[in-house]
């Protein structure tokens, strides 16, 4: 247990690993705070030529900082190390598996969605005809945040990573705090959009 405290310790003390931590929670905000600037604004449609390639656009930053964020996380729990109790095959296999069920909820969410629903397209006014239910939104409520989340977990469980599972605390946080924001303002999106078609 010491060397749990140990690692946890220098970690919050090392400024490079709280830099990380910043990293892998602004997605979120980023796409959040674009994306409801774009609903009420659209700039970056204008701006770009229409809809999709704003949507294309914000997609790439996306796409960018999600490359800069696993790269992070890689880097800060490759530099600190793993934890003995976790190195064992057993938590290996289990961090394999939940990193596979994660990205079949990632990738089973981004086909139902398509790609500009699954990068905000709501926002730029690209709706889906039809509430999505089927799998994996039948499973979990917010299938795509919750499947990155376990996929940080799986990543943290192979390397036995204290520091991973505090990256994922990290994550997981920065989700759930988009989803309170996102879930209602989505919902208001297609609220207003039938309420036109009426």
């Amino acid at each position: 247990m010491d060397a749990f405290v140990d690692t946890l310790q220098d970690f919050v003390q090392n400024k490079k690993a709280l830099v990380a931590c910043v990293i892998v929670m602004i997605n979120p905000l980023f796409w959040n705070v674009v994306s409801r600037y774009e609903y009420k604004t659209q700039k970056l449609s204008r701006t770009l030529g229409g809809p999709k390639r704003g949507c294309a656009t914000l997609a790439a930053c996306i796409l960018t900082l999600n490359y800069v964020r696993t790269a992070t996380f890689h880097k800060t729990v490759d530099e600190f190390g793993y934890w003995e109790p976790l190195h064992n095959g057993m938590v290996q296999a289990l961090g394999y598996l939940i990193v596979t069920a994660g990205s079949v909820l990632v990738v089973a969410s981004a086909w139902k969605l398509g790609f500009f629903v699954s990068f905000m397209g709501d926002y730029f006014g690209i709706l889906l005809t039809d509430k999505v239910t089927g799998f994996p939104f039948n499973v979990v409520r917010d299938p795509m945040y919750f499947g990155s989340g376990l996929v940080y977990l799986g990543l943290s469980l192979e390397h036995a990573s204290v520091v991973g599972l505090v990256l994922t605390s990290c994550i997981a946080f920065s989700y759930a705090v988009a989803v309170r924001f996102e879930g209602p303002f989505t919902c208001q999106i297609y609220e207003e959009r039938n309420k036109k078609s009426d």
